[in-house]
């Protein structure tokens, strides 16, 4: 659930308090997300995502607004997470982002839960920068013995998909 609300959050370009409620008494399903809000361009292979957003802070006469989220490659695809999201919540009433509980995620709990993975995230880091300082330095050479230079592209790709595991493990 956290994974499939951050992904449509940053893909959709979306404020926390858009797509969660204030607390848990307070759910009013002309205001906020539900399950009949989501849409898909076509059942087999989706490509794109519609979430309709009854209100909005930049929609003041409350009209509502669609928002359209593409489906990219990889393990961020917003669609992805989202339909995997909804098969596991199934189609019931009540808001869209809810624990397996019931508990609608409230905004406290939405910052609270990626706050905690994103410091897991960074004790990693830092953990795995120690172990790769500790090591000794290998230095690729070409035929020549001219030493060849790397780039760091990986470890930023080895990052991005290593905090998205952390946010997927919150569901």
């Amino acid at each position: 659930m956290l994974w499939a609300a951050s992904t449509l959050c940053f893909f959709g370009f979306l404020r926390s308090g858009e797509i969660t409620v204030p607390d848990d008494s307070s759910f009013n399903d002309t205001s906020h997300l539900t399950f009949e809000d989501v849409a898909v361009d076509r059942l087999d292979s989706p490509r794109m995502l519609k979430v309709h957003l009854k209100q909005s802070k930049t929609d003041p006469f409350r009209l509502g607004v669609d928002i359209v989220v593409g489906k990219v490659d990889g393990p961020l695809c917003p669609v992805q997470a989202m339909l995997s999201y909804l098969g596991a919540r199934g189609g019931a009433a009540g808001p869209l982002f809810r624990f397996q509980d019931g508990r609608p995620l409230t905004r406290t709990r939405f910052v609270s839960q990626v706050r905690t993975r994103v410091i897991v995230f960074g004790a990693e880091q830092r953990r795995q920068q120690h172990r790769r300082a500790s090591r000794t330095p290998s230095l690729k050479l070409w035929e020549d013995g001219r030493a060849m230079r790397t780039t760091s592209t990986s470890r930023h790709q080895r990052n991005n998909w290593h905090i998205s595991n952390c946010l997927a493990k919150g569901d």
